[in-house]
């Protein structure tokens, strides 16, 4: 009968519950259309595939189911430091994997994404935000940053820091991967040059007005008034 029809699968003990939903569409030629959703915890989805037999029309669909325990979560945090260096700036990352078409289930900052990362795929990260990527154990997997200027290093569980703007590496276990971005120098002190070069100007062209006067004064016959250090002296 045509319509719309869902699938549910009562998951096996020692394996993650499929998200989505199993749907498809029956015509009223009797061909079915999968229009659902569902994937597993690794972002694995569900297929169907048709094919013809005898003038009959055979549908499969292809159910992935993941155990328990055969994942892992890969968190990736960014820090950024130095004086000049922009907490506020979004930095790209590529997820690189040994497996091209195997998709994975990941969250941002606490929240799930809707979508799936892919081999090759990109993310952003600022300051003080991760991302957690669930990966089968046994991955191989590459990090890479597009850290521009920044001195970028990387730094896998509790390994030493190293400079890089990329981490290869097997996912054994649950991994926390810290990259930090430095971007550091001197503050500019051209102002307080600028205003020292003013006032050594400033202080120049004083010293001439008053030389230039005492000059004049002294040609037209007027005696220029004894310095203050001069009527101290006479007054001894």
């Amino acid at each position: 009968m045509a319509g719309s029809y869902f699938l549910k699968e009562l998951t096996p003990a020692g394996f993650y519950d499929l998200q989505g939903d199993i749907k498809f569409n029956i015509d009223n030629d009797g061909v079915i259309t999968y229009i659902g959703n569902a994937t597993d915890e690794n972002g694995h989805r569900v297929t169907m595939t048709s094919s013809q037999d005898g003038g009959e029309s055979r549908y499969v669909f292809t159910i992935p189911n993941t155990k328990i325990g055969n994942t892992a979560p890969l968190k990736v945090t960014k820090e950024v430091t130095g004086v000049f260096g922009n907490k506020h700036k979004p930095f790209t990352f590529t997820l690189t994997t040994d497996n091209p078409v195997k998709e994975y289930s990941w969250s941002k900052n606490g929240k799930k994404m809707s979508g799936f990362l892919k081999s090759g795929d990109t993310f952003t990260l600022a300051h003080g935000e991760e991302v957690i990527i669930n990966l089968p154990l046994g991955t191989e997997a590459t990090i890479a940053e597009d850290n521009g200027s920044y001195q970028a290093t990387f730094r896998l569980d509790d390994e030493d820091a190293a400079t890089a703007n990329t981490k290869t590496f097997t996912i054994t276990d649950n991994a926390l991967l810290t990259v930090t971005n430095a971007k550091t120098g001197l503050v500019p002190t051209g102002v307080n040059l600028c205003l020292n070069a003013l006032c050594l100007v400033f202080l120049g062209s004083l010293a001439g007005y008053v030389l230039l006067t005492r000059r004049r004064l002294k040609r037209k016959g007027v005696s220029p008034e004894p310095s203050a250090h001069a009527s101290r002296a006479s007054g001894r």
